[in-house]
């Protein structure tokens, strides 16, 4: 096993025994998906949401950012925060672009609006990219990997409604943390809404590297929107800045200070994967973040190749993100901003080197498990073992579980007929196996002196280049409960009904106890707690929810 693979299997260990006590303490229904009432027009729709991704950002705040749809809109999307004190965010819903902010009973959903005198508007340039760096020049042909740059084939299929995982840095300055008390929470919020217009349309979500909160100013105080850029790009192409995870990814910096000439940002245009310090652009942030989630995905659109709507093309300027000045009509790209996206994506000569790929890797209960078994009982369980991806494969899949302590005994684990590996502390691991569409787990053990038997699966992709991604992880553990019937005494200990010679029934032997032993099972059911449980405190990764069978 590389190095990379063993490291893959210690993170999911974590991840799996930090699923399972979360999933012991039993989560709050925050931590899954909840159903939400949004009001658009006087009218009450129910919202479908799941916790986003961002979520998992270590410094996205104390909000809790979710993702979600209406079902009477198919088309719909929606992307909020929930706060202290309400939720804000943006939804896509009936053809128009809303905003959600707190207000009276109801969270109310307004049209997308801004102050007309205030209309952020994009830097003239872009400073577009100079023809030397275009991105036949980005790699050299030894650094060309063999992954297709056609657009339409690397989104053939989708994974959660994604085809591409966009390598994003950020970093905010602090003149953004000192205008804005909540700063970490604004800024997954923002991210959370730039991201819902590149999924809706491009099936192209974050893979966001690095988030950062600058204590100093590394980049130029000015407030030349122009030479700000300039700034940022010779520092990024000279290798300057040190907290970025890939000289490749697109990097984006929100500041907090006014810039000249009404400028809302400036990004370079067509500079996807480019490692010269073009693959950047910055926003300033608004009041309001719906309008800066705007502001930078529209910047990040320009990094994508795309140009504004009404210059050297069809569609026109004012209804759609990648005009000039933001509008309130606007709701989504335009069919030429996709198109210049599209067209840039498979421009690229080795996609990998700033996209990765989604998959997913879950576990599931086949049907017909036992619910129910006696104590000392020998029991089978099994599990369906499920993979999808989009347009990579992962290199394998790693199995493993385990049961409480005191709960029963592990016999045999198989993994489509292959044996796994039982130790001694009633844990499995299986070899890794290939990442196909379905495996079969079949668990065998014997029920003990427990009230129940937990028993604990996880399942983990391995990409032995990091590049391959499992997106969705809600399924990648699973907690299966069985409750043990406790042995009870069917026959109490008899009297003799022989008589002594005077008449007087005799006592039993003493000496001889007929009585059955429940084996001193703990009624609550939980057993001690091995080390498959106690290491869960290790982990901390709240966004694994609870499933139990």
């Amino acid at each position: 096993m590389s190095v990379d693979m063993y490291n893959k299997s210690i993170q999911f260990a974590l991840a799996v025994l930090a699923g399972l006590m979360l999933a012991a303490q039993a989560l709050s229904a925050e931590s899954g998906a909840i159903v939400k009432e949004l009001w658009i027009g006087g009218h009450g729709y129910e919202a479908e949401l799941t916790p986003s991704r961002i979520n998992e950002l270590a410094d996205s705040g104390e909000g809790r950012h979710y993702q979600g749809h209406f079902p009477e809109d198919p088309a719909s999307w929606i992307r909020v925060t929930r706060l202290e004190d309400g939720w804000q965010g943006l939804a896509f819903a009936f053809n128009r672009l809303h905003t959600i902010k707190s207000g009276g009973e109801h969270e109310q959903v307004a049209s997308f609006s801004f102050s007309p005198d205030q209309a952020p508007q994009c830097g003239v340039d872009h400073l577009h990219a100079d023809s030397s760096i275009t991105p036949d020049s980005l790699a050299s042909k030894a650094m060309a990997q063999a992954v297709s740059a056609n657009y339409d084939t690397l989104c053939a299929d989708e994974v959660g409604g994604a085809c591409l995982m966009l390598e994003l840095e950020l970093a905010f300055d602090l003149e953004f943390q000192n205008r804005f008390a909540n700063y970490k929470t604004r800024a997954g919020a923002i991210i959370n809404m730039v991201e819902g217009f590149y999924q809706a349309q491009l099936g192209v979500i974050f893979d966001t590297l690095s988030l950062i909160y600058l204590d100093s100013g590394i980049f130029s105080g000015t407030s030349n929107a122009s030479d700000l850029l300039t700034d940022i790009a010779n520092k990024r192409g000279n290798g300057e800045i040190g907290f970025l995870e890939s000289s490749q990814s697109i990097f984006h910096f929100i500041t907090g200070r006014s810039l000249e000439d009404g400028i809302a940002g400036i990004a370079y245009l067509g500079s996807l994967c480019n490692r010269f310090g073009a693959a950047s652009g910055l926003s300033r942030a608004s009041n309001s973040d719906s309008t800066t989630a705007i502001i930078v995905a529209h910047e990040i659109g320009h990094n994508f190749g795309a140009r504004h709507d009404g210059e050297n093309n069809s569609c026109p300027a004012g209804e759609h993100i990648m005009s000039p000045r933001v509008q309130s009509s606007f709701t989504s790209f335009s069919s030429c901003s996709i198109d210049y996206m599209r067209d840039e994506i498979s421009s690229l000569g080795a996609v990998e080197q700033c996209f990765n790929f989604p998959a997913d890797a879950g576990i599931e209960s086949a049907t017909g498990n036992p619910i129910e078994i006696d104590q000392g009982q020998a029991f089978q369980s099994t599990f369906d073992v499920i993979y999808s991806d989009a347009a990579q494969p992962a290199d394998g899949l790693v199995v493993e579980g385990s049961i409480g302590d005191g709960e029963g005994t592990l016999e045999e684990v198989t993994l489509n007929g292959a044996i796994c590996t039982v130790t001694s502390s009633n844990s499995f691991s299986c070899p890794e196996a290939p990442a196909q569409a379905r495996l079969t787990l079949t668990v065998q053990g014997i029920a003990g002196a427990s009230s129940e038997v937990n028993l604990a699966n996880g399942v983990a992709l391995v990409s032995n280049s990091g590049e391959v991604k499992d997106i969705l992880s809600d399924n990648d553990t699973l907690l299966t409960q069985i409750t043990v019937n406790q042995s009870t005494d069917p026959d109490p200990t008899p009297e003799d009904d022989t008589q002594d010679p005077d008449g007087q029934p005799t006592d039993a032997d003493a000496g001889s106890d007929t009585t059955s032993s429940s084996g001193g099972g703990s009624s609550g059911g939980g057993g001690s707690l091995g080390w498959f449980w106690l290491l869960a405190g290790l982990g901390g990764a709240a966004r694994l929810a609870r499933r139990t069978f």
